[in-house]
């Protein structure tokens, strides 16, 4: 069953570490401009049969290294949006990692 994964860890400000093998239509983790950057640092999308329309994992402490992982996790599939905007690594990470795949980085 694909799950719609949006706005599924609203208001998680504790939450530091978080790995799924879930089966995700969209997948949203957010921070806020507004409130201020999520403390998760590590985030992992482990399944490999994800069918995504979109992730949006913004306002978040993740690193470029991080992210690359995030990247990684990802399948390939084309015409698919990431969104980085506000991660701490967002600069400076290899998006190349995604674009490879089909993916769009925005952020």
């Amino acid at each position: 069953m694909d799950v719609q994964g949006s706005s599924m860890f609203y208001d998680c400000y504790m939450l530091t570490d978080f790995s799924t093998n879930g089966k995700f239509v969209n997948f949203t983790f957010s921070g806020s401009g507004s409130y201020g950057r999520l403390k998760i640092s590590k985030l992992r999308l482990t399944n490999p049969n994800n069918a995504y329309q979109s992730v949006a994992i913004t306002y978040l402490s993740l690193d470029a290294s991080a992210l690359n992982d995030i990247f990684t996790d990802l399948p390939t599939l084309s015409g698919r949006t990431i969104n980085i905007n506000g991660c701490l690594g967002s600069a400076t990470c290899n998006r190349t990692i995604a674009t490879s795949k089909g993916w769009t980085v925005i952020g």
